[in-house]
């Protein structure tokens, strides 16, 4: 993980939907920078903690490291987190809980609503803002621990080629 763990599970465990959509858009964040940081060779070249977060997430996308099903719900956080920031009487309502869950792909809206392996799960309403906001930072993150894995193997491939050729 990019993140301590225990840690993520205190800051979005507690408190209102407002705080853990506030909270949980900085781990999105966080992740993502850590995904660009392992994605781009020069990363340091570009000021990308600077760049807005949707395009962020458009970086991530435009360089295949995200499935392209996922920025949807990451945008979908960061607009809510907007929303929270510029609005002091903002109220998190059952269409905004929904547009939430409707953003996600399938594998992460079965995450929400924990139906694994053919099991019922719980229904949308049960389902936590909490809970929305957590598997999407659990997606990104999964993304950049794919986007290493992937790398790994290549050079690890790369490696065995060059022992191969070694016999020449």
């Amino acid at each position: 993980w990019s993140f301590d763990v225990e840690e993520f599970h205190e800051h979005l465990d507690d408190g209102s939907d407002l705080e853990a959509i506030m909270r949980g858009q900085l781990y999105l964040e966080h992740v993502l920078l850590e995904l660009l940081r392992e994605a781009l060779p020069r990363f340091e070249r570009l000021n990308i903690s600077r760049m807005p977060f949707s395009t962020k997430v458009d970086l991530c996308d435009a360089l295949g490291v995200l499935h392209p099903s996922l920025p949807a719900a990451f945008k979908k956080v960061n607009a809510l987190c907007n929303a929270v920031a510029h609005n002091l009487s903002f109220e998190m309502t059952a269409r905004h809980k929904s547009e939430l869950f409707d953003s996600f792909p399938v594998m992460g809206q079965n995450l929400i609503l924990d139906k694994l392996d053919g099991d019922e799960g719980i229904a949308l309403d049960a389902a936590t803002v909490h809970r929305m906001i957590k598997t999407a930072i659990i997606l990104a993150d999964y993304a950049r621990h794919d986007h290493v894995e992937r790398k790994r193997r290549r050079d690890e491939a790369i490696e065995n080629a060059k022992r191969v050729l070694a016999r020449d």
